[in-house]
């Protein structure tokens, strides 16, 4: 078979619709119902499987199907071949679903899976448990407008932003703070210019949480935070495994611009 469950190659796409409506419309032994009924189908959809074979394969010399007329040296053309490729479609969009339905079915076996091209269910895979070993090295540069660009890279000399491949996502918290100017000094009555800068005591501390799927990407905060200071945390995630995140890179600080 060709990738998926349904052939597009036309010669084993007539073998998989001749076989797999053969099996369904049959009874087992011990069934009181066709095999199509017992797994899900309707009635209905049962007789338009089997009015999907007969345009491909007519069984009547004096009304040939598709089929009958492409695989036909002496009456294949442009025409047959259109006629095989728009009904393969509207097979695929007919049955696809049918198939989705039937490989959920409480009885649902082997010898069903083989007959309609269902892969047998993944019982068990094996999970990494190993938290991310890969620091994320981060910077932060300011674009104007009150945007930052923020970079992350697993490899400290790297020229390129990146994730490793144990994780797929940068966690980033970040805090903006307006600017604040340090107390004058006592007993000076002249002011200071001097912008106070806060630290962060740890990832939690008044921070937003983000989580980007790219290792390089912007935080838009406005025109009007030019001269706030940004502070950001970052790690690497896989948003599928939680408890094994990477190490905290931070805090780092930008003037926004």
């Amino acid at each position: 078979m060709s990738k998926g469950r349904i052939t597009t190659v036309q010669t084993l796409f007539i073998v998989y619709l001749v076989n797999v409506n053969n099996y369904l419309q049959a009874k087992a032994t011990g069934e009181p119902d066709p095999r199509g009924i017992m797994l899900g189908m309707t009635a209905g959809e049962l007789t338009t499987l089997d009015n999907f074979v007969k345009k491909f394969v007519s069984g009547d010399p004096d009304n040939p199907g598709f089929w009958d007329l492409h695989s036909n040296a002496d009456t294949k053309n442009k025409v047959t071949r259109a006629n095989m490729v728009n009904c393969m479609k509207e097979f695929r969009k007919f049955f696809q679903p049918l198939l989705n339905r039937m490989s959920g079915s409480a009885v649902i076996n082997s010898t069903d899976r083989l007959k309609l091209n269902i892969a047998e269910p993944v019982t068990g895979h094996s999970v990494t448990k190993t938290a991310i070993k890969e620091k994320c090295f981060t910077m932060v540069s300011a674009d104007g407008g009150g945007t930052a660009q923020v970079t992350c890279k697993w490899e400290s000399d790297a020229t390129r932003s990146s994730i490793p491949e144990t994780a797929d996502a940068v966690e980033i918290r970040y805090r903006l703070d307006a600017p604040v100017l340090e107390a004058a000094a006592e007993g000076s009555s002249e002011p200071t210019n001097k912008i106070k800068r806060e630290t962060l005591s740890s990832p939690d501390d008044g921070t937003t949480k983000e989580i980007w799927t790219k290792s390089k990407f912007k935080l838009k905060f406005g025109a009007d935070k030019a001269g706030f200071t940004l502070h950001v945390y970052a790690r690497y995630i896989h948003t599928k495994r939680p408890g094994l995140e990477g190490d905290w890179t931070g805090p780092i600080w930008k003037v926004l611009t």
